[in-house]
């Protein structure tokens, strides 16, 4: 009788010890789910060759230009060799936010799309965008890859700034409401000339008040159009690539599962507390 309860005992602290280490391990981890995009990556309206570009707002986006400035260009850039020696991040063509040095400056433009998906609550919003610093070159706007003389040289050396934000935007239409956003600076060394650097905000719906929940989301991609003080009168532009919004479930704040350096030491308490039982109970 002693063995089988020494032994019943034993079954018990080892499979809640167990137990305890599982659900704390699986209360701890963020499952990432992707939300789609449309036209995340900027292909669906392709350039025919290298350094081309095709003018219009992209498949799915929608253009932001709040103060009407004129001169804006939109448009798809097939991404080298001139512009970015390495190519795009995702594909071959990146979002274009052009404007030319005789328009205004400081009067900020971009895109953005209103996504198939809400503000739900608990939950971490990971948003994850490519921004591009073109560097100066010859590029065909005209659809004539055959004949280079009629390539324009864009003069856009330096840096123009960006801002990527996730906004919700209101059903009942009284407008969008800013939830996280990142922003650069303008001194010309945030991204060299040529070059992409990958740009992540997050958001967590915990923060978010009561009314939010359940609007659409929203994400916006801005060209600041600042004028670069080491390159006064070039070109402004700001390119944008791969396009990626991620959730997954907020951390719990309080919990009755102890994480998994409390469930490891409640498995090592087990097993010194078997021992002690084993030497108390007679055999």
């Amino acid at each position: 009788m002693a063995v089988l309860r020494n032994k019943t005992i034993w079954s018990y602290l080892i499979r809640t010890a167990w137990l305890q280490i599982c659900l704390a391990v699986i209360s701890s981890s963020s499952f990432a789910a992707p939300i789609a995009i449309v036209n995340h990556s900027f292909e669906s309206n392709p350039a025919p060759v290298p350094s081309d570009i095709t003018s219009g707002v992209a498949n799915g986006w929608s253009p932001y230009n709040p103060m009407s400035t004129a001169g804006v260009f939109y448009g798809s850039l097939f991404a080298a060799p001139d512009n970015y020696p390495a190519g795009a991040p995702d594909g071959d063509h990146v979002q274009v936010n052009f404007i030319s040095a005789n328009n205004p400056a400081g009067e900020e433009f971009g895109v953005f799309q209103t996504l198939n998906a809400t503000l739900e609550e608990n939950t971490i919003y990971t948003l994850t965008v490519e921004v591009g610093n073109i560097n100066s070159g010859f590029n065909d706007l005209n659809a004539t890859p055959n004949d280079p003389n009629d390539d324009p040289f864009f003069n856009i050396m330096g840096f123009n700034g960006y801002r990527v934000e996730l906004r919700t935007d209101s059903v009942s239409g009284s407008g969008s409401t800013l939830i996280a956003d990142t922003l650069s600076n303008t001194d010309g060394n945030d991204i060299p000339d040529g070059e992409f650097r990958t740009v992540t905000l997050t958001y967590d719906s915990r923060n978010a008040t009561i009314s939010l929940i359940g609007e659409q989301l929203e994400i916006l991609l801005v060209n600041l159009n600042e004028i670069d003080p080491n390159f006064v009168g070039h070109d402004r532009e700001t390119n944008f690539d791969n396009v990626r919004l991620n959730t997954g479930p907020a951390p719990l704040k309080s919990s009755k599962v102890p994480m998994p350096e409390s469930a490891l030491f409640i498995f090592g308490f087990s097993i010194f507390a078997l021992a002690i039982v084993r030497t108390r109970i007679p055999r």
